[in-house]
């Protein structure tokens, strides 16, 4: 009888929460880290990577004489791959 009826009281402000509500609490709290930790990778990710396409863009296309979009094109990364790797 004594288990019922604390289970309806509302709980004190400063009291512990039992084991079950406690159990709960970390499930939900680690379901929502996790999330927030893959949600953080793959903005971070997308970050990166618009950074790399940007770093492209204006080395080829402002600092060196290409056309900015050529920068994204295969045939020039293709030139350049033929060019580091070239025997001499």
């Amino acid at each position: 009888m004594q288990a019922n009826t604390a289970e309806k009281q509302p709980q004190r402000a400063g009291a512990k929460p039992n084991r079950k509500q406690h159990k709960e609490g970390k499930r939900s709290a680690r379901k929502e880290r996790s999330v927030s930790v893959w949600l953080l990778l793959v903005v971070f990710g997308s970050f990166c990577l618009m950074a790399i396409i940007l770093g492209a863009v204006i080395g080829y296309g402002l600092i060196g004489d290409g056309a900015p979009l050529d920068a994204l094109r295969y045939d020039t990364w293709r030139h350049i791959f033929d060019l580091v790797t070239e025997n001499k």
